[in-house]
């Protein structure tokens, strides 16, 4: 622990008063400086989340107490009977190969002379995810069962030092959790609850020794991104019967989280819940899809029957509107299903308002959607993937570091493409990645390069450069190699266009543009780290990409870039070309038109763009 304080010098060389104290305090340096054990218990694919207990005995009055935990997939720690802390689906998502995040919390107030329990409730979450689907996150080479690492440090009143780690002397139960999924929900039985399991005097009948498991592969890491929290809740705006013994609330707006229910009934009696962001003809919730082999979004709660329960999922989230209840009693009132809105506790930095209530809408719209896909990593949809796309981040990054202080959040995805790229600094589609999206995709994978950059421009963190600079060379070196003339190719490209899923023209312009921008990029983050030698390396390649950009896609006859096939031309092709500053100088004014008239030309200003045009 260090503390420190700071004063100033006025322009007449006078100093401030000195400010108050501050401080901060080191986590834990060495891994060997943990001194405890991976404890869980081997549940296999379809066992219920367990939980993990331990008494242990304090000598004396506790002055300062840190704990530094990590379950995987998820966990929530308890210390005599209180929950610690306020995060949920902690820890952030990463490639367990590569690094593993703990966190940390003062629990000096949770601690006292004598008998203490301590208590640790697991899930799976993409550890230990076993729902199929198309991303293989279901066969991850991380897989493993869940398991939890937790040292508690303690300094005693009496300058004397102890502390409570994991081990083999801990004991675990099956808990009322019988199954979670990132994907498909969760199915929780009162029945099964331990009351007291985390209190001191526990009897813990039918409890088996806790099994030591091996470590993950990846490096133990202090969680400096912010956490994911409850941030609002609300209630709904009405509640329908559209068939006999099924709800539907309409929470008013889509949001990404859960909700908390309310509910008196019998032993036994089975509330399902799902969730989706619309309804179908007959009013109930429709969430089909293709790409998850399983019902999503669906939770299931058996009541204990032991007066008013109350009842909110811990370790899954979802994506939705619309709340459909079938199993109730009785029809729910509106203060029965709380919406709880979750997400990374970013913390807002900016704001839009004008005098045009419609923009202010679209502002207000952006920002819901953005917020509901924050969570560990930016994610591309709360409802069915749930995952790191690089181009939607692309499509945002800007948007977000606007909007919320995002500095942190959007370092620790960097960290994450760097996790993912291969030794052949191939990126993939996706950070973290379970082997899915290995390909050309240009305008997906050099966000590897981008965005340390706009880190950088953003917020002026040359950290976030050096870390990355190897990595973001040994991508643009491979383009290098893959594509010598200067022109590249993309399976993806101007994605999902009006009409279209892939580009009609395909990808060679927005792929060789993104490897352009990548090549730019680089020069410029070499000069910015005192690599001259790079800086120029580099230069010349992004003058070969330009040239061979614009010998291949413009047409100097009609001012108009475009990809020599029958498809021909989308605004995308002017529009990229002109922010990433392709366009011959003296042909910009007419480049853009050209683009402004074919906007206007289109039935109402439409746009003919995909995620890649649309924000250039």
């Amino acid at each position: 622990q260090a503390f420190w304080r700071v004063r100033v010098w006025d322009g007449g060389g006078r100093p401030s008063a000195w400010s108050a104290p501050a401080w901060w305090e080191t986590a834990i340096m060495r891994p060997a400086d943990w001194q405890a054990s991976w404890v869980g218990a081997r549940i296999g694919a379809r066992g219920p989340d367990p939980l993990l207990r331990k008494e242990v005995v304090l000598p004396a009055r506790v002055a300062r107490a840190r704990a530094y935990v990590v379950g995987l997939g998820n966990y929530e720690l308890y210390l005599n009977g209180r929950r610690v802390g306020n995060r949920v689906l902690d820890p952030a998502f990463t490639d367990y190969r590569r690094r593993v995040l703990y966190s940390t919390f003062d629990v000096t107030s949770l601690l006292k002379p004598g008998r203490n329990a301590v208590g640790i409730a697991l899930g799976r979450g993409r550890y230990a995810l076993t729902t199929p689907n198309v991303w293989n996150f279901h066969t991850a080479p991380w897989r493993g069962d869940p398991r939890a690492l937790l040292r508690i440090a303690i300094w005693f009143a009496d300058g004397t030092r102890g502390a409570i780690t994991t081990d083999g002397s801990w004991m675990t139960s099956s808990g009322p959790t019988r199954s979670d999924s990132t994907y498909a929900g969760e199915v929780y039985d009162a029945r099964y609850a331990r009351n007291g399991w985390d209190r001191p005097g526990y009897r813990a009948a039918g409890w088996t020794p806790a099994e030591v498991l091996p470590a993950p592969a990846g490096r133990l890491q202090a969680q400096a991104v912010e956490p994911m929290r409850v941030v609002e809740t609300f209630a709904p705006v009405s509640v329908t019967t559209p068939k006999p013994g099924v709800y539907v609330a309409d929470m008013g707006r889509t949001v990404a989280g859960w909700v908390r229910l309310h509910v008196t009934g019998r032993a036994g009696t089975r509330v399902t819940i799902r969730y989706g962001e619309r309804l179908g003809a007959d009013g109930t919730v429709d969430n089909d899809q293709s790409i998850i082999a399983a019902p999503i979004q669906t939770d299931t709660y058996v009541l204990a029957g032991t007066g008013e329960e109350v009842w909110e999922p811990r370790f899954s989230y979802k994506g939705f509107q619309y709340v459909e209840l079938r199993g109730l009693p009785v029809a729910p009132a509106r203060s029965e299903v709380e919406g709880r809105v979750v997400r990374s506790s970013l913390a807002a930095t900016g704001d839009l308002v004008t005098s045009d209530g419609l923009l202010n809408r679209i502002h207000q719209a952006t920002l819901v959607a953005l917020a509901g896909n924050l969570h560990g990593i930016p994610t591309d949809t709360p409802v069915y993937e749930k995952n790191g796309w690089l181009g939607d981040i692309g499509l945002l990054a800007e948007t977000a570091m606007l909007n919320f202080d995002a500095a942190r959040f959007l370092t620790k995805w960097v960290a994450d493409m760097r996790d993912a790229q291969a030794p052949s600094g191939l990126v993939p589609v996706l950070a973290p990645s379970a082997g899915y999206g290995y390909r050309d995709a240009q305008e997906w994978a050099s966000q590897s390069v981008i965005l340390p950059w706009l880190l950088y421009v953003w917020y002026g963190d040359t950290r976030v450069l050096g870390d990355s600079y190897d990595a973001m060379k040994a991508y643009v070196d491979l383009e290098a190699r893959t594509w010598p003339s200067g022109i590249a190719d993309s399976f993806i490209g101007d994605w999902n266009a009006p009409g279209y899923t892939r580009p009609p023209e395909k990808a060679k312009l927005t792929a060789t543009a993104y490897y352009y921008l990548a090549a730019r990029i680089l020069a410029d983050t070499a000069e910015a780290l005192g690599q001259p030698a790079d800086a120029a390396r580099y230069a010349r390649l992004r003058d070969h990409v330009r040239a061979a950009f614009v010998r291949r896609f413009f047409d100097p006859r009609t001012n108009t870039f475009a990809t020599p096939t029958a498809a021909g031309y989308r605004q995308t092709s002017n529009a990229i070309a002109l922010t990433f500053g392709l366009v011959p100088p003296d042909r910009r004014q007419a480049v853009a038109a050209n683009l402004a008239a074919d906007v206007r030309g289109r039935s109402h200003g439409h746009l003919d763009t995909g995620i890649v045009g649309t924000k250039e």
